[in-house]
């Protein structure tokens, strides 16, 4: 005879963000990518998307602004929508609260390589979509 009991709030958290890591793995429409550079810069470029073909690779250069240069951006997957665009997935983090950070316009700039032959039919139609990495707090979980 099994014993059951009941699980806590934090376990069942823990147990739903495994279970979207092995579901957003096992995607069809996940998109394999490789993540060329990340830069810094402060002026000189215009927010958005370019995407050029070299050697059958789709190089996707991604342009985002930010209102200090203390926030970490990484793209966590790409994966191809019912109408056939491309979301990239960013994720941010902003700088720890109370850090003194400079108040200067920051662009961070994004190079992608994706093979060719996991994209479908040109032309291509990329879009990003902004989350920012929350980690909950003890004190959170239990609200």
């Amino acid at each position: 005879m099994t014993h059951l009991k009941n699980a806590t709030q934090a376990e069942c958290i823990v147990l739903l963000k495994r279970l979207k890591g092995v579901l957003e793995s096992t995607d069809k429409n996940a998109v394999p990518f490789e993540v060329k550079s990340v830069e810094q810069v402060y002026s000189g470029v215009n927010e958005g998307i370019t995407i050029k073909e070299v050697n059958g690779k789709v190089i996707v250069t991604i342009v985002e602004m930010y209102p200090t240069p203390g926030y970490t951006t990484n793209v966590d997957k790409i994966f191809r929508d019912s109408t056939g665009e491309y979301e990239i997935y960013l994720s941010e983090k902003s700088p720890k609260q109370g850090s003194i950070q400079l108040q200067v316009i920051t662009y961070k700039v994004i190079d992608l390589e994706i093979d060719a032959t996991n994209l479908g039919e040109k032309p291509y139609t990329f879009k990003t979509v902004r989350h920012s990495i929350f980690t909950p707090s003890i004190n959170q979980l239990y609200k």
